[in-house]
């Protein structure tokens, strides 16, 4: 820490702190929730040469409040939460960390331990529990560039890498992710919608249920169809909900 930068830096007081980087200082709060730091990134300031201000986006401020509120919103604009673009992080972790918030956004959930230098699979679930997509994300240690795999399992279960889109930045990981789904769902989408053209509409036979209790060693069944409305309900409440919307880029991504 710079001593001619002292008086600006004691002026942050008790609840931030602060970490020395590239000529400037990370601002992190103490009191804020964070995903993966201890304290909430906020972002990345410097000091004006006379040391009476503080600088953000080439934009000066001369009290600590007015700061955080320039970076709060900044912040706001940005397609991912601000810890993602904390510069002290790796490229690649901070890749990863994106595309494990967007994947999530989709659906997507990651077994715990499953990862490390052969990449890490994500999966998406049907209602039923039964896997539907399977991906690997693999980035290159160190660096933005990396791979998108869609997986797909042999009946033995022996993994077959299915399609690949290779990436270098954050806008062209996110882009290789939905290049890679939408093809699939589409195709997958396309055949649900012929069976959908061909069946009748005669619909009024039972649709049962049945579950075997292995425990209990009892059969017991429900009514189908008003289980599979309680599912389709809860899927239109999560397509209500708002997507990924990119807005900006943070130029330390590039």
């Amino acid at each position: 820490m710079r001593n001619k930068d002292k008086i600006l830096l004691d002026a942050l007081g008790e609840r931030y702190a602060v970490i020395e980087h590239d000529g400037g200082y990370c601002l992190y709060d103490k009191e804020r929730p964070a995903k993966r730091t201890n304290c909430k990134y906020i972002g990345r300031f410097y000091i004006s040469s006379d040391k009476k201000r503080y600088a953000f986006n080439d934009k000066y401020y001369k009290d600590v409040e007015s700061l955080v509120k320039a970076m709060d919103d900044y912040n706001a604009t940005l397609p991912f939460d601000a810890d993602i673009y904390c510069p002290t992080f790796k490229n690649s972790y901070r890749i990863e960390i994106a595309l494990q918030d967007y994947l999530g956004s989709l659906g997507f959930t990651t077994e715990r331990g499953v990862g490390g230098r052969y990449g890490t699979r994500y999966f998406k679930n049907d209602c039923f529990g039964q896997c539907i997509c399977d991906l690997t994300v693999w980035v290159k240690d160190g660096t933005t560039e990396g791979v998108i795999t869609r997986n797909i399992l042999t009946p033995d279960e022996n993994k077959v890498f299915a399609t690949e889109s290779p990436f270098e930045d954050l806008d062209s990981a996110i882009a290789s992710v939905n290049t890679i789904l939408a093809t699939y769902v589409a195709s997958v989408n396309a055949a649900a919608m012929n069976i959908l053209n061909k069946i009748t509409h005669s619909r009024s036979a039972l649709l049962l249920d049945t579950t075997f209790d292995v425990r209990k060693m009892s059969k017991f069944t429900e009514d189908g169809r008003k289980k599979m409305i309680e599912v389709l309900e809860k899927e239109l409440e999560q397509l209500k909900g708002k997507g990924y919307e990119s807005k900006n880029k943070d130029e330390d991504m590039a």
